[in-house]
Parts: C-alpha cells; sequence; structure tokens
C-alpha cells in the first residue's frame, strides 16, 4: 500500500484479494506504513503496520526501513505493489531480489522511471494508461476492474430521485468541485467528502438558493451508494485521475458519469461516461438533464454489471499470478483449482 495510513482505506478491492487469498490457504498480507509521529495502528489478519523513517516535504516521498525489512524477512514468493508514484513502493522494490516478481496495480499514474525496470505484470486502470513498452521486464498486463460493493448497491437501489448532481471525492485542488457551483442556478447537486477546499467550495455555495447544495461531509458503505441512487447525474470535473472508483459505483448504480477529456486523454469511454470539454461543462449537463438520463444510465449499468464482478477481478489476478510465478512451487495450479472450487460452491 502506498500512502501512509491505517487499515485500508478505500482500497476495497485489495483487502477482498488478500481475504480471497487467505480463504484458499495461502499467506497473503498487506503492508501499509505510518507516520512516524503517529501511534501505531492495529495490526489484523490482513494488515500490518510500519512506522515512516521520517518527515517529508509530502506523502508521496515517505520510505520506511521498517516495512523494507519485514518484506525481506518474510521473503515472499511475489510483491504486489499499488501505484506507481510513490518512493514506498520504489525504495521497497528496489530492495527485493531480482528474481522475486511484482506485480503493479497503477492507480492514477499508469507507470514511473523510479519502478518500470522492475515490474513484471501491469494491471492497468483502463486500457492505454500505460505505455508497455516502459516495462522491460513485463510479461502481460490487463484492465483491472474496480470493486464494487453489490450488496451495498442493492440497499440502496429503492432511493427516490433528491438531486440533480452528485459529486464524491476528497476537497482537493484537482478534485476541481468548484467548477460545479454555476450548476446551483437550476439544479440540486450533493457533494460527498471532506477536504482542505470544502470551506471554499461551501462559501462560494452560500450566494444560491437553499436547497441547491447538499454537503454531506465523509460517507462510506451503503450512505456512498444511496447518495448515488438518489441523483440523476455524477459530475466529475478533476483535472488529474486514473478510473475512479465512483465511476464504477455510479454506473453500476445506473447513474451516467460526465468527466472531462482533458483528465482521460487516453480513455475510451465505456457505456454510461460522458466526456467533454471544461469550457462545455455548464451547458452539456444542461443538455443530459433536459433529457433522459435514463437510456444512458441503463447502458452503464449493464456495462458495470458485466465487468465490476469479484470474480472478474480475481479471475485477472489469478492470470497475473500464474504467469509471474508458473515456475514458483506449483503457484498456477493451486490457485486455479481452489479459485473454482471458490467460485463454484
Amino acid at each position: 500500500m502506498a500512502a501512509t495510513g491505517a487499515g485500508f482505506r478505500a482500497a476495497f478491492r485489495e483487502a477482498a484479494l488478500i481475504e480471497w487469498l487467505q480463504a484458499l490457504g495461502h499467506d497473503a498480507v498487506a503492508f501499509r506504513a505510518y507516520p512516524h509521529t503517529s501511534p501505531k495502528p492495529d495490526d489484523t489478519g490482513l494488515i500490518r503496520h510500519f512506522p515512516t523513517d521520517g518527515p517529508v516535504p509530502y506523502d508521496q516521498l515517505s520510505t520506511s526501513q521498517a516495512l523494507i525489512d519485514a518484506v525481506l524477512r518474510d521473503k515472499p514468493d511475489v510483491v504486489v505493489i499499488r501505484v506507481a508514484d510513490y518512493a514506498m513502493c520504489h525504495t521497497a522494490a528496489a530492495a527485493l531480489p531480482v528474481s522475486t516478481p511484482v506485480i503493479l496495480i497503477a492507480g492514477g499514474e499508469g507507470q514511473h522511471p523510479a519502478i518500470n525496470g522492475r515490474i513484471d505484470y501491469l494491471l492497468c486502470e483502463y486500457a492505454g494508461q500505460s505505455d508497455v513498452a516502459l516495462f522491460p521486464r513485463l510479461k502481460g498486463w490487463a484492465v483491472f476492474p474496480k470493486f464494487v460493493n453489490w450488496t451495498a448497491l442493492k440497499d440502496a437501489e429503492a432511493e427516490s430521485k433528491t438531486y440533480d448532481i452528485v459529486n464524491i471525492g476528497t476537497f482537493e485542488p484537482r478534485k476541481n468541485q468548484a467548477a460545479l457551483i454555476p450548476l446551483g442556478e437550476k439544479y440540486r447537486l450533493c457533494f460527498v467528502g471532506e477536504g482542505e477546499k470544502r470551506p471554499e467550495v461551501e462559501e462560494m455555495a452560500k450566494g444560491f438558493s437553499a436547497g441547491a447544495f447538499t454537503f454531506t461531509g465523509e460517507c462510506a458503505g451503503v450512505d456512498v451508494y444511496r447518495h448515488i441512487a438518489r441523483s440523476r447525474l455524477m459530475v466529475h470535473p478533476s483535472t488529474y485521475e486514473g478510473f475512479p472508483r465512483v465511476f464504477a459505483e455510479s454506473l453500476a448504480s445506473g447513474v451516467p458519469v460526465v468527466a472531462f477529456k482533458t483528465t482521460f486523454p487516453r480513455l475510451e469511454p465505456p457505456p454510461g461516461v460522458i466526456l467533454i470539454e471544461p469550457d462545455s461543462l455548464v451547458p452539456a449537463v444542461e443538455h443530459l438533464l433536459s433529457t433522459d438520463c435514463g437510456v444512458i444510465g441503463h447502458a452503464g449499468k449493464a456495462y458495470a454489471e458485466s465487468t465490476f464482478r469479484d470474480d472478474n477481478i480475481f479471475s485477472l489476478f489469478l492470470e497475473a499470478m500464474e504467469t509471474c510465478c508458473r515456475r514458483r512451487d506449483g503457484w498456477g495450479f493451486s490457485l486455479r483449482r481452489n479459485f473454482w472450487k471458490l467460485f463454484s460452491s
């Protein structure tokens, strides 16, 4: 896990992968560093925590020798790194024996020169995110589906449409929520999340009629799906992203997604995702909301139901493991046999 913190935070897919591997009888665990000035978070059977080495200007530069030492003691058959642009991942990968396979689960950044030469298998956010020619050891790659909590989604499906637009994400500069404020003239907007820019966006919203804006704060689990289900459209004006999990969650809820072409220049938009130019945000959203979003939403939902499934996630991860480890201790045979046993039971 690249970013410092406690537990899995929003890495629901990675937590599910570790639970799945453990259910098949394999020794799998997540490692995460925490700020050295903070109390040590509780370890669990799924994740262990290690202190960072010291203060850094920003989190991407954090490192942890304690984490590296633990990895080397464990002598793993394969190491899976989540996101490419964190020093935590670069230093850990560099310390590994060259014979240890490394799988990269790409985040917002699909490659980094400090780690490209160490990657054996690449799990991308979307096709075209990464130039595979940059990875000299690469044995294979795939588009790795996002995790959708289908149980929570089902619990939220009965919600009526309270909002025209929903936006979900941390209030930080790159998320660009302020771009949505002009839509408050005509529409009801719901902002889900916390962060440094929230007070500024709330201040901008004060000049509009009561009820134009709702700020829910931080939400998790079924509450996120309820806010999506209550909305006609998700609008995501971020200026830098991979493929956000909220896109998958929105499509799975039958709610179309609007985002910027400039943020996703290499993304072939799937059904239900509409990419627009930033300067056409207001008229494009007005046009979509003046029509029936249901047809676009139904297409997105069908796509989500066929793509963002647990068995797709596990099957693609299995393929990555087999490709990297097929000559190492019978990994491939054991995983595939138990995988189909698990999903046929």
